[in-house]
């Protein structure tokens, strides 16, 4: 069933088949997807090339892409509270920014100007100019950090002045312990991408602060939580009242 030794003259639909029903025992939808587009790649190359005379048919298998892996606001707190101190600002950034764990960890003074934070369109992975305005909440939390600056050091976030690289040990274990284990640090991304989104704010501007490309990628965040809905219908129900004890004052 793997396709690492087989010829690429040997590739066919019914190899591939095999293969990604192989794969679905321990991987999900999607990650058999992204292999098999970097398969079909290689096939067209090999196409121009000559080596085959036809790309076979690769099937793409559904994906089921609505993230569930979610950190209410004050879940993220609870988890704040049990985590190092030197982790404590960088994961309270990565909730109130949006951004990715990379852009956090390599973010220096540098970057940090009076009214924004904007990263170079080389420090993230869009390619794009980022930029972060400086509201009370970050600035206090940047006057914290700048108490805590090395001299020689230009991280913003650092550990005794060494740069923070692997932190999963220290994370799973503040996530056990706060009864949410399985969530990944990236969910803060999504929490505070759907935070936004809950707070009213428009789309394109959420966009341009989380770094996200397509409307898609807000779309797969932005699902309802319990209490969305029952706020949804208890929204309704107020809604069906007025109009009920307008008509009736007519």
């Amino acid at each position: 069933m793997p396709l690492g030794r087989v010829r690429v003259v040997d590739v066919t639909e019914e190899r591939v088949e095999a293969y990604q029903g192989h794969r679905k025992k321990t991987h999900a939808n999607g990650t058999i997807n992204r292999e098999c587009q970097m398969l079909g790649q290689a096939l067209k190359l090999a196409l121009r090339k000559k080596i085959i005379s036809r790309v076979p048919y690769i099937r793409k298998l559904e994906e089921f892409n609505v993230r569930r892996d979610f950190l209410e606001p004050w879940e993220v707190e609870k988890v704040i509270g049990l985590l190092p101190d030197y982790l404590q600002d960088l994961v309270r950034f990565a909730h109130l920014s949006s951004w990715r764990k990379s852009e956090i960890s390599g973010l220096t003074w540098d970057d940090v100007q009076s009214t924004a934070i904007r990263l170079g369109s080389d420090q993230n992975k869009t390619g794009h100019t980022k930029m972060l305005p400086i509201d009370d909440e970050l600035r206090e939390l940047l006057e914290r950090r700048n108490k805590l600056r090395l001299d020689g050091v230009p991280w913003v976030f650092h550990r005794k002045g060494e740069y923070i690289r692997d932190f999963r040990k220290a994370w799973n274990k503040a996530i056990k312990t706060a009864g949410y284990e399985g969530r990944v640090f990236h969910c803060l991304r999504r929490s505070g991408v759907r935070a936004m989104i809950r707070a009213g704010v428009p789309d394109t501007v959420a966009m341009s602060i989380s770094g996200h490309k397509t409307r898609a990628m807000l779309d797969r965040y932005n699902i309802s939580s319990e209490n969305d809905i029952l706020r949804a219908l208890q929204q309704t129900r107020d809604y069906r009242l007025s109009q009920t004890l307008s008509q009736g004052s007519q």
